[in-house]
């Protein structure tokens, strides 16, 4: 079901909007997270914010040994387990904040370091089930980044048999089955399957109404009952993995042809998607 709140109970909410006449960096923001001590960070196209729900405090490339290695960035993630800020940067590789003892560290690929990370465009980073973290690049594939050893593990045509050497938007894993989920800009969706080797992608066919509504996969969700959701340039699915199919929501007006730039699940079960032009939609 689609909650759309009456008239009557959105008037007892008060919406507050925080712009750059209040102090944030810039008004295009592209990703936001909440650390471990209550602070907000909110990632923009021009700089990093650290919001107190009073002020901010803005993060730029500003000092070659300590700061962000970029400022237009595309994705940020607080660390699993450690007081880290994970900083996706659109082509100026992978950042660290250690937002304990304030230091950043930068992720750039490097000829001379084959484990080091495939590339300096970021697209997304999300949580790995053994605590580390995944990251999707635009041109080099999904590396898993281990935090013990400091090495990258490569996931792309050179290492995985098949792989489609697309360009990527997004990756999550499945916890419940350890797959990784792939989000293409153009080839639509991919799963690795890493305790069996097997890899597979699927996309949209005309012909098939349980395929993939469209080849543009912008966001995942693997929630925590192992079930898959896609955010697709029309509209969100949910993958079967028993069937491999897709079952559309198409019947949901609101959303049947809207760009779903990001999937959220919250405790009571209610699934939050941000859509292109359309607000945020609620799903019971």
């Amino acid at each position: 079901m689609l909650l759309l709140p009456p008239a009557s109970i959105a008037q007892r909410y008060s919406v507050r909007k925080i712009t750059t006449d209040d102090g944030l960096s810039n008004s295009c923001v592209v990703s936001i997270a909440q650390d471990k001590t209550g602070y907000i960070w909110i990632a923009t196209e021009e700089g990093l914010n650290r919001y107190d729900g009073n002020s901010f405090e803005k993060f730029y490339k500003n000092d070659p040994d300590n700061s962000l290695s970029g400022n237009e960035l595309n994705c940020i993630l607080d660390d699993p387990r450690d007081s880290v800020l994970w900083i996706a940067t659109q082509r100026a590789g992978l950042n660290s904040f250690n937002y304990k003892t304030r230091q950043f560290n930068v992720f750039m690929p490097r000829q001379d370091q084959p484990d080091g990370i495939s590339s300096e465009a970021i697209t997304k980073i999300s949580p790995a089930k053994d605590g580390n973290i995944w990251i999707a690049t635009y041109w080099g594939g999904v590396d898993h980044y281990d935090k013990a050893s400091g090495t990258f593990t490569h996931y792309n045509p050179k290492t995985v048999p098949g792989w489609c050497d697309g360009h990527i938007w997004t990756v999550t894993e499945n916890f419940k089955n350890s797959r990784i989920y792939i989000g293409y800009n153009e080839n639509g969706m991919a799963y690795y399957d890493r305790a069996k080797k097997v890899y597979k992608i699927f996309a949209h066919d005309d012909h098939n109404p349980l395929s993939l509504p469209h080849n543009e996969v912008l966001s995942l969700l693997a929630d925590s009952l192992g079930r898959v959701w896609i955010g697709t340039r029309k509209g969100v699915v949910r993958f079967d993995e028993k069937t491999e199919s897709f079952l559309r929501l198409d019947t949901i007006a609101a959303i049947a042809s809207k760009a779903v730039f990001d999937i959220r699940l919250s405790h009571d079960n209610i699934l939050w998607l941000a859509l292109e032009f359309g607000g945020i939609a609620i799903i019971d």
